[in-house]
C-alpha cells in the first residue's frame, strides 16, 4: 500500500494540469485516510491541508467538511492542542452553516468531544474517548452532511480503548465480519 500510495502522489504531481480536481480531492482524501490508518500522521496532515489549501479546488461540501473533521482529529493525534484550541471554532462554525440540523449530527458530537480533549489530560481523554464511542454507537445518528462517512470514528475510539494501532483494529473488524 504504501508504494502505492507514493506512485498515486507522484501521479498527482506529475499529471496535475490533466487530474480533474474533484478527483484530485477524492484522491488525496483517500492518502490522508490511508496515511493516518498506517500511521504517518504528517503525509496524512499534508494531504488534508492540499485539500483545504487549493483555492482552485471545486469539489462536494462532503470533502470539505471531511477534511476540516479529519484535520482536527490528526491534530489530536499529533497532540497540537494548541492549535485545536484555534481551529474548533472556525470548524464547528462552518459546519453549523453547511449542514442542516447540526445540532444533531455526528460532527457535532466530534466537536464537543475534541472541544473537552484539549482541555483534559491524559487519563481523562481516555474517559472521553470511551463516551465519545458510546455517544457515537448509541446516537442511532447517520452522518449527516457526510463528513463522517469516509472514516471509522467508532472504530478509531475502539482503537484507542484497546491501545492498539488503527490498522490492527481495522484487520480485527474485517476478520469478525
Amino acid at each position: 500500500g504504501r508504494i502505492k500510495a507514493r506512485q498515486i502522489e507522484r501521479d498527482l504531481r506529475e499529471y496535475k494540469s490533466d487530474v480533474p480536481l474533484y478527483l484530485k480531492a477524492i484522491l488525496m482524501n483517500n492518502l490522508a485516510c490511508f496515511y493516518f490508518i498506517d500511521g504517518d500522521l504528517d503525509s496524512s496532515l499534508k494531504n488534508i491541508n492540499s485539500i483545504l489549501n487549493e483555492t482552485n479546488l471545486v469539489i462536494r461540501k462532503d470533502i470539505i467538511e471531511f477534511a476540516k473533521l479529519f484535520q482536527l482529529l490528526i491534530h489530536y493525534e499529533l497532540k497540537n492542542y494548541d492549535l485545536l484550541e484555534y481551529l474548533i471554532p472556525s470548524v464547528m462554525k462552518y459546519l453549523k452553516s453547511k449542514i442542516k440540523n447540526y445540532t444533531k449530527t455526528r460532527e457535532k458530537i466530534l466537536i464537543e468531544f475534541f472541544t473537552e480533549a484539549v482541555k483534559t489530560d491524559e487519563q481523562g481523554q481516555k474517559e472521553l474517548i470511551n463516551q465519545l464511542q458510546f455517544r457515537l454507537k448509541k446516537s442511532g445518528i447517520k452522518a449527516s452532511g457526510e463528513g463522517t462517512e469516509y472514516f471509522d470514528y467508532i472504530l478509531w475510539c475502539e482503537s484507542k480503548i484497546n491501545n492498539i494501532p488503527l490498522s490492527e483494529a481495522i484487520k480485527t473488524k474485517h476478520q469478525r465480519q
